[in-house]
């Protein structure tokens, strides 16, 4: 008898951040012949299946449900990279109306388990109704879900939403651990997790998803966070399953892309640099950067005197006319100055050493040529990963939602240095990034630094340690397997142990 054919159903939260992990989840479950159903909207599918590779696609199934008119959502958009941040409640509200999709897709395929993102707190119990195990999948580290548990589990003791105090004081772990937010951090947070226009808060949506599931899946490896899985373990009495730090799916799909005029150009500019001379600078697809950050940013990389590439998104305040643009040799448009960014004169000063392009790049296929050195971020778990794969050093401004507790982590593991900032209001200059910059790219700390991050890459970029991970996934999706019986008893048992009451 052949192996038999499982069926799994992905339900993500429409962040690209969110989108994107479980795609690479399932790029990876499909090579080891597990069929996917992926619940997603039309426009995002445009942009996730050039990311599956060509032998994968018959098992991966990308179903494109429409959201449905809300007001207050603009027409067309479809995830949170569409919209300003205070309108994201609107795209929670139409996300919701996808449970009926959900409820009739798994009725009529009988799927032999559930994945999903902690905005679908309607999936559990679809799957409970239903009779169909269920995941939990965090995007976040482990240490970051840890104190996300662990609050919401304050919460519940106290009876009211957490405060920024709260944040502040968070303390889950039985080991001395950085892993914790800064002030201006915990102020941010709790300002946006309250109730919105769905009627359901990001607080509820969370405890839904733990409460709900039978196992919780993190991308990460005991390698990288084992303290951690283990912290996070205990809190949630509930099987924890690290699911490897899904490598291979991104490169693959980078590799495979069609080349761009502004990947060309690009491209031809990072040739004409030294080897591991320039930082690559990028803010993901969730952080708008106000027109003082970017101020900041610029002035940091100037006063660094160091080669960068920047790929800046369109700001807020700047109009959609304002496209690809950058100093340098790279055959890039300059905009008028009325659209522009950037400091006046920025561009000019650094001609002959900075690439700036508002225009999507690969990122991977950057962070692989030899002459990047290190990367200015703000701590996204997911580009940190890849720049981590490549073994490259870390200089981090943390944004948005959980990137404080990203960057305090990669700190803690000696592959990154932390943009100093106000404690209070979260406010940098450009000295302290240029400071950074140069620490990492020129000091004998740096060294250190690049050491670690190599050191590191060994793990990120293992095919046969990853490969582990999802192999054991696997096992307990299947029930069975190669494993002695008591094993298959317990593989078949974390996934289908009901859920907690925690």
């Amino acid at each position: 008898m052949g192996e038999k054919q499982c069926h799994v159903v992905m339900v993500p939260w429409l962040a690209f951040g969110h989108l994107i992990p479980f795609l690479e989840l399932s790029n990876a479950l499909a090579a080891k012949g597990i069929n996917i159903s992926f619940l997603c909207t039309p426009r995002n599918i445009e942009k996730l299946r050039p990311k599956i590779p060509r032998h994968l696609t018959s098992r991966i199934n990308l179903l494109g449900f429409p959201l449905p008119p809300v007001a207050g959502l603009l027409e067309n958009a479809e995830a949170t990279f569409d919209l300003e941040q205070d309108a994201v409640q609107y795209l929670k509200k139409a996300y919701d109306m996808l449970q009926e999709p959900l409820e009739k897709l798994v009725k009529s395929t009988s799927p032999d388990l559930i994945i999903y993102d902690f905005a679908a707190y309607w999936a559990p119990p679809i799957a409970l109704k239903l009779s169909v195990p269920c995941s939990f999948y965090s995007v976040f580290t482990a240490g970051s879900t840890c104190i996300t548990r662990y609050l919401l589990k304050l919460s519940a003791i106290t009876g009211r939403q957490s405060t920024p105090e709260d944040l502040l004081l968070a303390n889950c772990f039985s080991f001395p651990s950085p892993v914790r937010y800064k002030l201006h951090e915990a102020v941010r947070l709790c300002s946006g997790i309250g109730h919105n226009a769905s009627g359901v808060s990001d607080v509820e949506r969370f405890e839904s998803a733990f409460r709900g599931c039978q196992s919780l899946l993190v991308r990460t490896c005991m390698e990288f966070e084992g303290e951690y899985v283990a912290a996070l373990q205990e809190i949630c009495q509930k099987p924890v399953i690290p699911i490897g730090m899904l490598p291979a799916a991104a490169v693959e799909e980078e590799a495979s892309s069609v080349s761009s005029p502004e990947w060309v150009a690009c491209l031809r500019w990072l040739d004409q640099r030294d080897p591991r001379s320039v930082v690559f600078v990028a803010f993901g697809t969730e952080a708008r950067l106000s027109k003082e950050e970017i101020e900041a940013i610029a002035a940091g990389l100037e006063l660094s005197n160091l080669p960068f590439c920047w790929i800046l998104r369109r700001p807020s305040h700047v109009s959609a006319s304002s496209t690809a643009g950058g100093g340098g040799p790279g055959g890039n448009d300059k905009e008028d100055d009325v659209d522009d960014p950037l400091p006046p004169g920025f561009r000019d000063r650094t001609a002959q050493r900075g690439f700036i392009s508002m225009s999507w790049v690969p990122q991977v296929k950057v962070l692989a040529h030899g002459s990047i050195g290190a990367c200015l971020y703000h701590a996204g778990m997911s580009s940190t990963m890849e720049a981590l794969q490549f073994g490259l050093p870390l200089v981090l401004l943390p944004m948005v939602i959980d990137q404080g507790l990203v960057a305090r982590l990669l700190v803690e593991k000696k592959v990154g240095v932390e943009v100093e900032r106000d404690e209070k209001d979260g406010r940098f200059t450009g000295l302290e990034v240029a400071k950074a910059l140069r620490l990492v790219m020129v000091e004998d700390e740096g060294k250190i630094i690049l050491e670690k991050a190599r050191e590191l890459k060994s793990k990120f970029d293992d095919q046969e340690l990853n490969d582990g991970y999802i192999n054991r996934l696997v096992k307990l999706i299947r029930g069975q397997g190669n494993e002695e019986d008591e094993e298959k008893a317990s593989a078949s048992n974390e996934l289908n142990s009901k859920p907690s009451t925690l």
